[in-house]
């Protein structure tokens, strides 16, 4: 996995890297309330929350749940607690966290580390930014709160002799295991009676549903018809193609997300790492600066708002992420990088050119780390 040199590795969301959950609830039935469209954590989400309030759901996953984006993630929170109830984010983020404690209070794991998260500023106004979202926050009962630089490294060891200014503080976030999560998710679901239906493609919806049914849609798959009362799509980058098979043009497009694991380099300057591995979440505010002030989209050619590239490949800023890895020690997950995609183009190769500058830029934000040079991505 970790080389001196670059060689980064490619992982493709169209892949299978199913979390490994046997979610396979048998026959596809001839009828239910809700039909959920994707078997990612939002799809199995809509499902956990949909049977517990007495709805009959199936879930139709083209290749194996968790198989996409879910299972290659990075599995941060960014949880301010509950607040006023004003922020939708925080509201968001806040019942995530009260779920996955629920599910583990079940004896169903999900790898879940209230770490807290550090939000790194750099400059006097990525400052300027972080004081304004500490305060609108701190004002409708957020917990947040604004730490000089020589604070935050009291917090994070791995932050001392980072070239920041502050950083913005939440206790209450932190990470999962994004497998364990879904293996939790698919089962919590099942027992609450809905139905996952793997290998199952959808090839369409008419409504009103034909024959005898009163239902009003009839759902086409691979694996036969069912009818349903309601059809959601949660089929995340391809949502768009899943609309299209009922007659329906959703406003989705793709980016390729990169993501990276390296660890602490042995062969360094031990005397600055003195032992120090990561322990928070780690974010920055340079990009949502940046986003604040410029829009990337570009609707003609299906570019969107928040990417890190244009549609030529050239950087337009850094969005940074990282957390420690589900196996802790000195290995660190992280990435960022944004790249739209052009309708039609899927283009998942990883950009080994953006790659390392991505890493040479994270690293330098975490110095007491010493992180080695060759990563594995995806």
């Amino acid at each position: 996995g970790f080389g001196g040199n670059w060689q980064v590795s490619a992982c493709h969301c169209d892949e299978s890297h199913s979390s490994g959950s046997a979610a396979v609830s048998g026959r596809l039935p001839v009828d239910a309330d809700v039909v959920v469209i994707g078997g990612g954590i939002a799809g199995i989400s809509t499902a956990l929350h949909l049977a517990i309030a007495g709805k009959a759901v199936a879930v139709l996953e083209r290749e194996s749940c968790g198989a996409g984006a879910t299972g290659l993630s990075c599995a941060t929170i960014q949880a301010w607690g509950p607040g006023d109830g004003t922020d939708p984010t925080a509201a968001v983020t806040n019942a995530t966290v009260d779920t996955l404690k629920r599910l583990e209070a079940k004896g169903l794991p999900c790898g879940l580390v209230q770490s807290g998260c550090l939000e790194l500023a750099t400059s006097e106004a990525e400052m300027a930014y972080a004081r304004q979202l500490v305060k609108s926050k701190v004002a409708h009962g957020y917990d947040i709160k604004l730490l000089s630089a020589e604070q935050a490294a009291a917090q994070e060891p791995a932050l001392r002799a980072a070239p920041i200014l502050g950083a913005v503080y939440t206790s209450q976030g932190g990470y999962a295991d994004p497998n364990s999560t879904m293996d939790a998710l698919v089962t919590a679901a099942e027992e609450s009676g809905a139905t996952m239906h793997e290998s199952c493609k959808v090839f369409g919806a008419s409504s009103p549903a034909a024959g005898s049914s009163s239902r009003r849609w009839r759902v086409e798959t691979s694996l036969g018809p069912i009818d349903c009362e309601h059809v959601v799509i949660c089929a995340g980058a391809w949502s768009r193609e899943a609309g299209h098979t009922m007659g329906i043009d959703l406003p989705i497009t793709k980016v390729k997300a990169q993501m990276m694991v390296t660890e602490s380099d042995s062969s360094k300057d031990i005397s600055i790492r003195e032992g120090v591995n990561l322990s928070h979440v780690i974010y920055a505010v340079t990009s949502h600066l940046y986003w604040t002030h410029h829009q990337t989209a570009q609707p003609a050619i299906d570019v969107p708002n928040k990417v890190t590239h244009n549609a030529d490949g050239k950087r337009l800023c850094h969005h940074t992420y990282a957390r420690p890895a589900p196996e802790g020690g000195s290995t660190v997950w992280f990435g960022g990088d944004r790249f739209p995609l052009v309708r039609g183009v899927d283009d998942f190769e990883v950009d080994q050119a953006a790659a390392e500058e991505n890493f040479k830029h994270f690293s330098s934000l975490l110095p007491a780390l010493q992180l080695r040079g060759g990563c594995q991505g995806w």
